[in-house]
């Protein structure tokens, strides 16, 4: 048995030094919030990337990517109804034909965003061009928004308490592995809707 401290990695501590900052919830709220305006990357990666190295802390920065992601919808969608439409990079014309084809039933139809892996923003955007009531827009985004990140984040939460010791020593391997599996996932996304 060694007295030797275990190594901890250095990308792990600035890492968990962010999410552990009194700043930390609004870099999880910003995230949330510009993923929903035009950012590429899915609010649930900021859980995935950086939360994960404090397990303690990753339903807080659940929270803070909802509150920050319904936000987002409501000022995306209501640039929209005045004709303000962002940028949208890495989406397609079919993902905005079906969000907007499925918003024409009415703001309940956002639930469908959870699992058909269009963009939340293309969601926005439709709801805007429809001139969807952003009170009742607000209450069916939070509902499917809620719903989604929280389930993310207690699985997130789970493997980061599991591995917690091994991503202490590997965060940096752990970072590559992630982001390699969201560019073969965003891909795979983008080819089915393309």
């Amino acid at each position: 048995m060694s007295d030797q401290p275990e190594r901890q990695s250095r990308i792990w501590s600035a890492i968990a030094g962010i999410v552990a900052s009194p700043y930390g919830l609004l870099v999880a709220f910003v995230w949330g919030f510009a993923e929903a305006l035009s950012w590429f990357i899915v609010a649930e990666m900021a859980l995935i990337l950086f939360a994960a190295a404090v397990p303690r802390r990753v339903m807080a920065w659940a929270g803070a990517v909802i509150a920050g992601s319904v936000l987002g919808v409501l000022t995306t969608a209501g640039l929209a109804s005045r004709g303000v439409l962002l940028p949208a990079p890495l989406t397609t014309p079919r993902m905005a034909a079906t969000a907007f084809d499925q918003l024409a039933a009415g703001p309940g139809a956002i639930m469908n965003q959870a699992l058909s892996g269009i963009p939340v923003k293309v969601y926005a955007r439709a709801a805007g061009e429809h001139h969807i009531d952003l009170w009742n827009l607000a209450g069916w985004t939070l509902l499917e928004r809620g719903l989604r990140i929280s389930m993310v984040g207690l699985v997130v939460w789970l493997l980061a308490r599991l591995l917690h010791p091994l991503l202490q020593r590997l965060y940096g391997i752990y970072l590559i592995i992630a982001l390699v599996i969201f560019t073969i996932g965003l891909t795979a996304v983008i080819a089915t809707w393309s």
